[in-house]
């Protein structure tokens, strides 16, 4: 029955909601991204401003009522640096272009302690009275926190660490000038000061040129020395390797490679002769080996003796082929086995003429060779010697002319002894001022001040940002993704319930009557085909106004002649009794759900208003009561039912929904839910939570209502426009009331 009655559950749309941010936003319009929102946030803390203002006024009071008088004296220095000499690039005493850097290491010098301390020895500051007793403080804010501060004696400082403290060194862009001032409390004595560390610069430059002179000079000295006894060390090394060179057969590179030029070509030649008598020797050798013809080959045939032994042989064969039918033919056999007997001994002969010839070419061979091998070793002998005599001379060049050059430079130092000056000039001396500087008290409590209102201000700009809660309609809105129903104001601090209930009925016209109509005409007229029966008021935590805006709706949709009943649905602290007047103090909700007593004994009528209540009775509490239990029971869900049926209007009153999880039960029941928000209280994380509470049940949230207003804080925001709009015109009609 409850489901073919109920509207469909309305969907929670928190996709689209903004994530809650305890960051600032950028972007919010309350914040320094809207303009008029950061000037309603100063606005709204000008207290706070106005305190961190005066708190640091009073303390830049303190610190200017202790400034001394003091009086400024200043001298004026210019560097005067001239080009570099280059003579020699390892000298000792060597000046350097003057470079941006120049002026600041100067100046690091003018501030170092070795140069105060010699002003105050050159000045006698120490045992000055004047100086022990004027010393003003450049830096009041260092002292500050001090209410009184103690009088200064002698031995309270340092005199080197109170001059420098003092000294005011100004070095001029662009330029070569350096300023040197010093603040004291007598004229004369910021006058002396600063002329005493001028002239202590100068005189310290001209003391360090006399040092680095005289280092020079035996720098140079050591130098000539060493460098005189280099060259003569190189010059004898030339003349050892010079007698060595001659040493060596008394002759030079030059002819020595003329030689082995005259035994390559020898070489040459010899080695081509020895290649070609061992050809002719293999030949002839495998000839008479072979048994070759020797008419066939030139050296055999060339022979005289074998020519007339081939002749006699030829005569021979000739006699024989006469004498073949003879008996001569053993004969003439026996003599031409002996002419080629002495054939073969005179090959044999020739061939070892050959061969004695191939000998001596090679033993030719190897003496030049022999001959070749000994004149490059000499050759390579010879050219190192020559490159080491070059590589002695070169040194001994150079040596000479690092000699010469020292020797020049030390004559030159030699002449310009007692002609150094200062890099560095006086331009002019300072004087004793004939007035103190400004007082500065003014625009130090100025300075004070502002500097306090801007701390204040962003301590309020920063206080705000972390500010999570709720304000303004918009906010809530762009935050949830659910639209603001109504915004209900507060009608005072510290007002109980009945209070508010009371303020309702005797002002009908009142700006909290005008908000619960304004909730009544949201949620009853947002659907006029299908108005929601049963409402359910529900809220993030305990004392956010919901059980009183559900008490207030209900009174206002009774006044226009619907029947109402209330159910108040918090069984573990039910509040309902507090506000509601009945005689009838019989059974309660827990006895209509027990089945004790039917629904309609059980409903009580307030006597002032005649508004139905149905709630739980004090006498129904028990410690072992299950409230979750007995909500979701079917008994709970038939007994709205049948209040669904009797009345026109029923609103249900449940617990916080981050606190128990009775109104994710009770939300089944209703058509609509309503969640509260109290305004300037609830954090949007709890709100979110509290939401997704309610929506992973699939309760029908049509809206949210921002409660408890203060319209006068309200319209100091401007980040919505319920609660300036409100303030501003609102009045004209509620106070007709």
């Amino acid at each position: 029955m409850i489901a073919s009655q109920s509207a469909p559950p309305a969907e929670i749309d928190l996709k689209h909601a903004h994530p809650i941010n305890t960051q600032p936003d950028p972007g919010d319009p309350v914040l320094a991204a809207n303009l008029r929102g950061a000037i309603s946030v100063l606005l709204r803390r000008k207290w706070l401003i106005m305190i961190c203002g005066l708190v640091a006024g009073a303390l830049a009071l303190g610190a200017a009522v202790q400034i001394e008088r003091a009086y400024k004296a200043t001298a004026t220095i210019m560097l005067e640096v001239q080009e570099p000499e280059k003579l020699i690039t390892d000298a000792v005493e060597r000046q350097v272009k003057f470079g941006k850097d120049r002026l600041k290491n100067e100046v690091s010098v003018l501030q170092s302690s070795d140069l105060a301390a010699r002003v105050v020895a050159r000045l006698r500051l120490d045992a000055d009275p004047v100086f022990a007793n004027t010393a003003p403080d450049q830096h009041p804010f260092w002292d500050v926190v001090d209410v009184v501060r103690p009088p200064k004696t002698t031995a309270q400082a340092d005199p080197v660490a109170r001059v420098q403290k003092n000294l005011i060194l100004e070095p001029v862009d662009g330029s070569r000038v350096i300023r040197i001032s010093y603040l004291s409390g007598d004229p004369a004595l910021s006058a002396r000061v600063s002329n005493g560390f001028a002239e202590q610069y100068i005189e310290d430059q001209l003391t360090a040129k006399l040092e680095a002179r005289t280092v020079a000079n035996t720098w140079l000295m050591g130098r000539v020395d060493e460098l005189r006894l280099r060259l003569e060390a190189s010059e004898n090394e030339i003349a050892e390797e010079q007698a060595k060179l001659s040493h060596h057969g008394g002759q030079g590179l030059r002819l020595t490679e003329q030689q082995m030029a005259t035994l390559n070509d020898a070489l040459t030649k010899s080695r081509r002769d020895t290649l070609r008598l061992q050809g002719l020797f293999d030949r002839l050798s495998e000839a008479v080996a072979d048994k070759t013809d020797l008419s066939e080959i030139s050296e055999f045939r060339n022979s005289l003796t074998l020519r007339k032994l081939r002749f006699e042989e030829g005569k021979l064969l000739t006699k024989r082929a006469e004498a073949i039918q003879t008996r001569d033919i053993n004969r003439l056999d026996l003599q031409l086995g002996d002419v080629r007997a002495q054939m073969g001994i005179e090959a044999a002969r020739i061939v070892a003429a050959v061969g004695v010839d191939l000998e001596a070419s090679k033993e030719q061979d190897r003496a030049l060779t022999q001959d070749l091998r000994r004149l490059e070793t000499k050759s390579l002998d010879q050219a190192q010697q020559n490159l080491r005599i070059t590589q002695l001379k070169r040194e001994a060049e150079a040596n000479s002319v690092l000699y010469k050059t020292f020797l020049g430079r030390l004559q030159e130092l030699s002449k310009q002894d007692g002609l150094e000056t200062a890099d560095a000039r006086l331009v002019s001396r300072a004087i004793p001022p004939l007035a103190p500087l400004a007082r500065r008290q003014p625009v130090i409590i100025a300075a004070g001040i502002v500097s306090g209102l801007m701390i204040g201000a962003v301590l309020a700009l920063l206080l705000e940002r972390l500010n999570t809660t709720i304000r303004g309609t918009r906010a809530l809105e762009m935050e949830t993704g659910l639209p603001v129903l109504a915004t209900i104001p507060t009608i005072g601090t510290k007002i109980q319930r009945k209070d508010v209930v009371r303020s309702l009925k005797e002002n009908p016209n009142s700006a909290l009557a005008e908000a619960i109509r304004n909730l009544r005409t949201s949620v009853l007229f947002a659907n006029p085909a299908a108005p929601p029966k049963v409402i359910m008021f529900t809220s993030t935590a305990p004392a956010e106004g919901k059980s009183t805006t559900a008490m207030l709706l209900a009174m206002t949709a009774r006044s226009m002649g619907k029947s109402v009943i209330i159910v108040d649905c918090d069984l573990r602290r039910p509040t309902l009794n507090s506000l509601i007047a009945s005689p009838n103090q019989g059974a309660g909700l827990l006895s209509v759900l027990s089945g004790i007593v039917p629904v309609e004994e059980a409903v009580v009528q307030d006597m002032d208003t005649g508004l139905h209540a149905l709630m739980m009775r004090p006498e129904e509490a028990s410690p072992d009561l299950n409230a979750a239990d007995i909500l979701a029971s079917p008994q709970f869900r038939a007994t709205i039912a049948q209040l669904r049926v009797a009345y026109d209007l029923v609103i249900l009153d449940t617990p916080p929904s981050l606190a128990v999880t009775d109104a994710r039960i009770v939300s089944a029941n209703a058509d609509a839910v309503i969640y509260a928000v109290r305004w300037n209280e609830t954090p949007q994380g709890a709100i979110q939570e509290g939401l997704r509470e309610m929506q992973s049940v699939g309760a029908p949230v049509t809206g949210l209502i921002l409660t408890m207003i203060d319209d006068a804080r309200a319209a100091k925001y401007a980040d919505d426009n319920f609660g300036s709009y409100r303030g501003r015109y609102g009045g004209a009609y509620l106070a007709q009331g």
